[in-house]
């Protein structure tokens, strides 16, 4: 029998040169004056062990070339980046938020198909938020924000579609699946008693406070699904 060394230590990196002076809230100042309000929410990894992370970042973060947005003016962003399989370096990052200087959204759920696109889903209340021509919803609902559904190219350089989620209340995605043909599925939490349903779902309208609802995103299409918060069982 052959004894086989085992390190039980992980690998480290080097330290980023960066110090902190104080706090602000839920701000942390670095002592040359920037900002940071950054944090992951989402992980997905491909078939070549590459790991795709989203969250929410100030400016500031590493982004690459060629990307859909490498920086941005607002107060946050959603963002998506994909890692080598060492963890040693990105293979793409990029910001995804609106335009305006008080533009901001986080991207808590993300997916990877197999041909390697992406799909974010998160919360914004920014009404400049990103849509794409004839998505489903290309305007916020209102109120204190809305979900959205956006799928990137595999490149990151460009929105293959995205599009609100979302009625009069507020509305949070926090979780997408892809399946083989490409359809997004979407679960998240509602208070809009408008929220969009199709016809047929197993619940069409909202009888309390709040909800969860699960949404099918389809590239020529796309449904809404919606059922309450406690207790009841979606078949």
């Amino acid at each position: 029998m052959t004894n086989r060394a085992t390190s039980h230590l992980l690998p480290v990196f080097a330290r980023v040169d960066l110090g902190f002076e104080r706090g602000e809230g839920a701000w942390l100042i670095a002592t040359n004056g920037d900002r940071y309000l950054d944090f992951t929410s989402g992980v997905a990894v491909n078939a070549l062990g590459n790991s795709f992370i989203s969250g929410q970042a100030t400016s500031g973060m590493t982004t690459t070339s060629g990307v859909y947005e490498a920086s941005f003016s607002g107060t946050t962003a959603g963002f998506a980046a994909e890692l080598n399989t060492g963890g040693t370096a990105y293979v793409l990052s990029t910001y995804v938020v609106g335009t305006g200087m008080m533009s901001s959204a986080t991207d808590y759920g993300i997916a990877v198909d197999s041909s390697g696109n992406i799909y974010l889903t998160g919360e914004t209340s920014d009404s400049g938020y990103p849509t794409t021509s004839g998505a489903a919803q290309t305007t916020i609902g209102g109120g204190a924000g809305d979900a959205f559904i956006t799928k990137l190219t595999a490149s990151a350089s460009s929105l293959s579609y995205s599009s609100f989620i979302g009625g009069s209340g507020l509305d949070d995605a926090t979780g997408v699946a892809v399946n083989t043909a490409g359809d997004a599925f979407v679960t998240g939490y509602t208070t809009s008693s408008n929220f969009p349903t199709t016809s047929g779902a197993y619940e069409t309208s909202l009888d309390r406070l709040g909800g969860c609802f699960c949404h099918r995103s389809q590239p020529r299409r796309q449904c809404f699904y919606l059922f309450d918060l406690p207790g009841r069982l979606v078949r």
